[in-house]
């Protein structure tokens, strides 16, 4: 009796992309200047909502996408805007105007809980305030904005992200808050001479283990036949030709050769964990934290997010080990031990 082969296989689709949230109102305008062009947007504020919990105020901006959360100091609110540019483009000078009003309150601000564990039981708990912000005359945050830079998509185009943070400012010792009014950001810049990425010779990339290639290869033939050009690779071939540090970093190489080399606009990652053992047909990145938490997860998102750039908008692999000690995904309670990852 002819024996029939069943083949697990877990197939992941990864879209090669990172992202930021797009928040915010803004008109735009674009001047020729030479070999370089400027961006003006304006974003003016609505008056913020005053709350009372717990004896303390909260305080809220309808533009706000987020808030400072770090346990025990004051939950201010974070007004984001964030532009995109053609990826390749140099960010040359970042300038940024707020408007302030200023607010005298009767109580202190709310201090950020703790975080809590999403278990379905644990509450936030209440946070102690951080004596050294509660008792001091300076502004928490110091800065009024931070910039940020990072590489990801939008509608379909690789871009280069600036990520502009404008912050509430609270001085708690003078019960003084002061609220972002009026934002006004120019942005000097050049366009890439020609596009970064501009091949086009294959949609999809596929890489799975020799083992699954007879089982993968009419996808690729029906891809192919319905206009996705689709091109398949084992990670045998992957492991020879990548001088990774390890097999992820390896595959991930790869991939960032496929999309500069030929244009992907897709990887599928076909392979799982080789039986009941722990080795994997396609090898998983885990994160690596500190003691005081869970040892580390599978992060999948770690094949796709290639690059990392600087504040000029240079790129670079991002390999997620950018303190260099060859410990990947890296997360600690102290911030030296912590890797930071552009995703």
């Amino acid at each position: 009796m002819q024996r029939k082969i069943y083949v697990s296989m877990q197939l992941v689709i990864l879209l090669i992309l990172n992202t930021f949230v797009v928040v915010g109102l803004s008109d735009a305008t674009s001047n020729a200047m030479q070999d370089k062009l400027l961006k003006v947007y304006s974003i003016t504020l609505s008056e913020p909502c005053f709350g009372e919990k717990e004896g303390y105020v909260t305080v809220d901006l309808k533009e706000a996408a987020s808030w400072l959360m770090e346990a025990g100091k004051p939950m201010l609110p974070v007004v984001t805007k964030v532009l995109a540019f053609p990826l390749g483009t140099r960010v040359l000078d970042v300038n940024v105007s707020i408007k302030m009003k200023k607010y005298v309150l009767d109580k202190r601000i709310k201090p950020a809980p703790k975080p809590a564990a999403l278990d379905g039981h644990t509450i936030h708990e209440f946070s102690e305030e951080d004596k050294h912000v509660y008792g001091s005359t300076d502004l928490y945050p110091s800065d009024q904005y931070v910039t940020k830079t990072g590489a990801g998509l939008k509608n379909g185009e690789h871009v280069l992200y600036l990520n502009v943070r404008c912050y509430t400012q609270y001085s708690p010792a003078n019960n003084l808050l002061y609220v972002p009014e009026e934002i006004n950001i120019k942005v000097s810049y050049q366009p890439p001479e020609k596009p970064f990425l501009d091949s086009s010779q294959y949609d999809l990339l596929i890489v799975t283990d020799e083992k699954f290639v007879p089982y993968l290869q009419p996808l690729v033939d029906h891809k192919n036949s319905i206009g996705i050009k689709t091109k398949m690779e084992t990670t045998q071939y992957v492991y020879s030709h990548c001088n990774g540090r390890d097999k992820p970093e390896s595959i991930k190489l790869f991939i960032k050769d496929a999309l500069e080399q030929w244009g992907i606009k897709y990887v599928l990652l076909a392979g799982g964990r080789k039986g009941q053992t722990l080795d994997w047909y396609i090898p998983e990145r885990r994160s690596n934290n500190d003691v005081d938490m869970e040892s580390g997860y599978s992060t999948d998102l770690y094949y796709a997010d290639i690059y990392r750039c600087d504040n000029s908008g240079n790129l670079f692999f991002d390999d997620w080990d950018s303190n260099g000690n060859g410990v990947f995904a890296e997360w600690s309670c102290n911030e030296t031990g912590r890797d930071v990852m552009d995703y």
